[in-house]
């Protein structure tokens, strides 16, 4: 008689309420434990190697019939061995202890330079830095220029007496400088104290008549003072005045009269007019004055004139 596989004979308990998605846990519970039975009894050869075609096909049934047993008694919440249904969620464990630092990432991309930012205040002086180490010896630098001579210092005291050097060897002779500029002319020196009066030396010896001399030029001839007199306009505060010599004669000097105590002369000088028909020769005069309102004044203009050679 081939082996019987029957169902738990006890009462069974009436199916407890499932929360929410529960059925499909049992369901796939189910399934795998199917799958897995039929594995077993699928390639399992040596167990049924002492059974019947007749009894094997009973135990394959009487062994799907238990599956579903168990399947029906962890879906009602019945049996041991059978998942539990989802519980609620536990307290969160205390923390893990630190895991050991990571690699070093690789350096990002440099970014784009942001905007110049605003200049910020000039902040408090800080204290003054202590003197640094002397540093070395710079190089030695280009000439400068000659500074301007220097006050005299006072006398240093006496030095030691230094050895005698040796005598140098002669250099070679240096080219001729260039002549240097024209001196200013000194300033003339103060007349020296007047001498005694010396002897009287003893009279000489009456020398020769002399050659008669060449006729000389002719001096000044006709002279004589030319003028004129000259009055402003109304309110006017510059005046010029000119005294003119005769044909023929040249002006040998000139000058001019100042009536009104507030004038001041300008210029006063010769003037020649070569291209009057005859060339006229005469002083010229310029007088302004200060103040005045509107009043007016005079002045003249004198020219000296003669005749030359």
């Amino acid at each position: 008689m081939g082996t019987q596989y029957l169902a738990d004979s006890r009462p069974q308990p009436a199916a407890p309420t499932l929360a929410p998605g529960s059925t499909t846990l049992h369901r796939s519970v189910a399934l795998i434990a199917a799958l897995v039975s039929a594995l077993l009894l699928g390639f399992s050869t040596p167990a049924l190697a002492d059974h019947d075609p007749e009894h094997t096909l009973l135990n394959l049934k009487g062994g799907l019939t238990a599956l579903e047993q168990r399947v029906w008694n962890c879906e009602h919440g019945y049996g041991a061995g059978c998942p539990g249904t989802k519980g609620d969620k536990g307290d969160t464990g205390a923390a893990g202890p630190t895991g050991p630092q990571g690699p070093v990432g690789e350096t990002g991309a440099i970014g784009p330079q942001g905007p110049i930012g605003v200049t910020g205040a000039t902040g408090p002086q800080g204290p003054i830095g202590e003197t640094g180490p002397t540093g070395p010896a710079g190089p030695i630098g280009l000439q400068g220029e000659t500074g301007l001579q220097g006050a005299a210092g006072p006398q240093g005291d006496q030095g030691i007496q230094g050895e005698i050097g040796a005598t140098g060897a002669q250099g070679p002779q240096g080219d001729i400088g260039a002549t240097g500029p024209q001196g200013p002319i000194g300033e003339t020196g103060a007349v020296g104290p007047l001498g005694p009066i010396g002897n009287t030396g003893a009279t000489g010896s009456q020398g020769p008549i002399g050659d008669t001399g060449e006729q000389g030029a002719t001096g000044l001839t006709a002279l004589e003072r030319q003028s004129t007199t000259c009055t402003s306009g109304t309110g006017v505060s510059t005046l010029t005045c000119t005294a003119s010599c005769g044909a023929s004669k040249k002006v040998i000097g000139g000058g001019v009269s100042n009536i009104n105590g507030s004038s001041q002369i300008v210029q006063s000088y010769p003037l020649f007019e070569p291209l009057t028909n005859p060339p006229v020769m005469s002083w010229t005069a310029t007088v302004t004055r200060s103040g005045g309102g509107n009043t007016t004044f005079s002045i003249t203009a004198y020219a000296l004139c003669a005749s030359t050679n």
